[in-house]
C-alpha cells in the first residue's frame, strides 16, 4: 500500500459552506463561529465576477440569497460587493477567508473554469497554497491549477472518482499499486447519491491504496458520522459542524483547534502565529 499523502491528523471536521446549518452559508458569520468551534476545515463553492474575482458563492445565480436573478459571472466584484442579503450578510472572497483565519485550510469547489486565474491570485496574495485543497472539477482542470500553483492538493476529478467508485461497487480487485499526480491528496465521494449510498469500505479502501483520504460529504447525522469514521472516513464535510465536534470529542478524536477572545469581543486563533480578530 502505498503511503497516504495527506498532512492533516484527521478524522477532520469540515465546514460545508462555513457550517451551513448554523450561520447563513458562505459568510463571515458562518466562517467565524466554524473557527469558534476550533472546526480548521472551511469548505465553499468559488466563482468568477465579470471582471475575474473569486468569490465564495454555490449557485450560478444570485436569486436564492440576494433576490437577484442575474448571474454572479456578469456582474463586477465592485457592484457584488454592495449586495447585502436579508439578514445584512454580503459576498466573501477567498483572499478575506484566508487572510482573517491563518490556521484554517480551504476546501474549495471550482464552478466555473473562469476562476482560476482569480482564485490563484489570492492564494498567492496571501501565501497560502498549502491551506488550499481544490475539488469538484474535471481533473485536467484541477492539473492545471496544481501545476500553476506548487503547494496546492487537489481531491480526484469526476472521472476519476467516478472510476474510483464504479470500480468499489463493481467489486473488481484492488490494485495494490496506484500511480497520481503527487497534488491528489482525497477522493471527495458522496455519502448518498440520488438515494443510493455510495461510500462503503470497498471505496475507502480503494482510496487507501492510492494513498488518499476519503472525505464525505455532506452528512449531518451524528450516528451516520459515527459509522463512517468506523469505516476509515478521514474527513466529514458537514452543515453542523457542532455535531461533528462533538462526535469526535466522544470518540477522542477531536484534531480542532482552541481559540480565545480577540480584541474588540471578536474571535480570535491561538496555536498559530499572531491572533487574528474577525468579525463575530
Amino acid at each position: 500500500m502505498s503511503p497516504v499523502r495527506y498532512t492533516d491528523d484527521g478524522p477532520l471536521a469540515v465546514a460545508h459552506r462555513g457550517g451551513a446549518g448554523l450561520r447563513p452559508e458562505n459568510t463571515f458569520a458562518a466562517f467565524s463561529h466554524a473557527v469558534s468551534l476550533g472546526v480548521l476545515w472551511l469548505e465553499s463553492d468559488v466563482r468568477p465576477t465579470a471582471d475575474g474575482v473569486a468569490v465564495l458563492h454555490h449557485d450560478r445565480t444570485l436569486k436564492r440569497l440576494f433576490g437577484l436573478d442575474v448571474a454572479v459571472a456578469d456582474l463586477t466584484w465592485d457592484q457584488l460587493r454592495s449586495l447585502r442579503t436579508r439578514d445584512g450578510d454580503r459576498l466573501v472572497r477567498p483572499a478575506d477567508v484566508l487572510g482573517c483565519f491563518p490556521q484554517a485550510r480551504l476546501a474549495l469547489d471550482l464552478k466555473d473554469p473562469a476562476v482560476v486565474p482569480g482564485l490563484l491570485a489570492d492564494v498567492r496574495r496571501t501565501g497560502s497554497a498549502e491551506r488550499v485543497c481544490l475539488a469538484g472539477a474535471p481533473d485536467p482542470l484541477l492539473g492545471a491549477a496544481a501545476a500553476a500553483e506548487p503547494g496546492l492538493t487537489t481531491a480526484l476529478g469526476w472521472r476519476s472518482l467516478t472510476a474510483l467508485v464504479g470500480t468499489a461497487r463493481l467489486g473488481l480487485p484492488v490494485r495494490s499499486r496506484v500511480r497520481l499526480p503527487t497534488h491528489v491528496a482525497w477522493a471527495h465521494v458522496p455519502d448518498r447519491l440520488l438515494g443510493a449510498g455510495v461510500l462503503t469500505a470497498s471505496v475507502v479502501a480503494r482510496a487507501a491504496a492510492a494513498g488518499l483520504g476519503v472525505m464525505a460529504w455532506t452528512v449531518d447525522d451524528p450516528a451516520r458520522m459515527h459509522a463512517l469514521l468506523d469505516l476509515g472516513v478521514r474527513g466529514i464535510i458537514t452543515d453542523r459542524p457542532d455535531r461533528l465536534r462533538e462526535v469526535l470529542l466522544a470518540r477522542g478524536e477531536w484534531r480542532g483547534a482552541g481559540v480565545t477572545k480577540g480584541p474588540a469581543g471578536g474571535l480570535a486563533q491561538t496555536g498559530g502565529d499572531e491572533p487574528v480578530a474577525v468579525a463575530s
